[in-house]
């Protein structure tokens, strides 16, 4: 009775109401997502709108050339006004890939949070879900972001011609999802540690 009394006057702690607030709000994640990544380009795209392709390239500024003053290359976007059909799916890839993603982790989470809760938490389903999990973030956003490379050199050769200069697009390796991923594998192994204590102690009684 005591440890229940503390447990719920513990501020860290994580009871029913909390994990359905976690749950909902990893819900709404995925939705703002699919919105966002999904949504907004497959309505423009019913609309008739420009395909937007972000590019970099150099850029001329008269005030700052007649002040001496040196600048780099600029990032903007190019208004595709005509793309094929291929081209709009093609960009749409990306978006669809990280939704994927998002609501797999999401499930992955989830399922993790009902062993936790259900008083297994050290069992091999959770172990096994946990190591997905790793690799979904550790794995699955960069490979998401090396699929985009070659997507957006596709879209950008078809929306312009350079006509001589050199144009080239931001890279932003996902380094975030990278270090999360790594450190759910560890989790994971402390999962393994610790069903393996609980073994030992169940062996003893």
């Amino acid at each position: 009775m005591r440890s229940t009394r503390r447990s719920r006057q513990d501020p860290w702690g994580f009871d029913r109401t909390d994990r359905y607030a976690f749950v909902g709000l990893l819900g709404l994640v995925v939705l703002v997502q699919a919105a966002v990544l999904v949504g907004v380009p497959a309505g423009a795209w019913v609309q008739g709108d420009p395909l937007p392709v972000r590019m970099l390239g150099p850029v001329t500024v008269p005030a700052l050339d007649a002040a001496g003053v040196g600048y780099g290359e600029a990032s903007y976007e190019v208004a595709f006004d005509d793309p094929s059909v291929g081209l709009r799916l093609l960009a749409l890839v990306p978006g669809v890939l990280t939704v994927v993603l998002a609501a797999w982790a999401t499930w992955l989470v989830v399922a993790v949070m009902r062993a936790v809760a259900s008083g297994e938490p050290f069992a091999q389903p959770t172990v096994r879900r946990l190591r997905t999990l790793a690799a979904v973030l550790a794995i699955g956003a960069p490979v998401v972001s090396f699929v985009e490379l070659p997507i957006h050199g596709a879209l950008l050769g078809a929306a312009l011609d350079p006509g001589g200069r050199e144009v080239s697009f931001a890279v932003d390796p996902p380094w975030e999802a990278v270090v999360a991923g790594l450190f759910v594998a560890l989790l994971a192994e402390a999962f393994v540690v610790g069903g393996r204590l609980r073994d030992d102690v169940e062996g003893l009684v």
